[in-house]
């Protein structure tokens, strides 16, 4: 059997009152370790790991963050992946016609 399952990578913030677990990129771990603890995976693939360390027919497949990210990772240039329904539809877009590298479009409303 195999299991697929998002990492669910996640950081905390140090040194505020009541710390809590953040959702973040992949990208992100280890950018400021003067500022932040990560986890890579979440506890629940490091409990399935754990499960199923010794069974032979189960593997663990987690993902890098989640699912839907880790399909458009794995497939920059299948457009039909990109919905209008996503979170910043028309940047994807264009990220996804965009050169590795090359400056962004001028004017298209980029966050730094």
């Amino acid at each position: 059997m195999a299991c697929i399952v998002d990492a669910d990578p996640a950081r905390l913030e140090k040194g505020v009152k009541r710390p809590r677990w953040k959702s973040c990129f992949p990208f992100q771990l280890d950018r400021a370790p003067e500022r932040f603890e990560y986890k890579p995976q979440s506890g629940v693939v490091k409990n399935l790991l754990a499960l199923a360390s010794g069974c032979d027919n189960v593997e663990v497949y987690p993902g890098s963050k989640t699912f839907e990210y880790d399909l458009a990772l794995a497939n920059p240039g299948i457009a039909e992946l990109v919905t209008p329904q996503m979170d910043s539809y028309e940047y994807v877009r264009v990220l996804m016609k965009t050169t590795a590298g090359a400056p962004l479009p001028e004017g298209a409303g980029w966050h730094t």
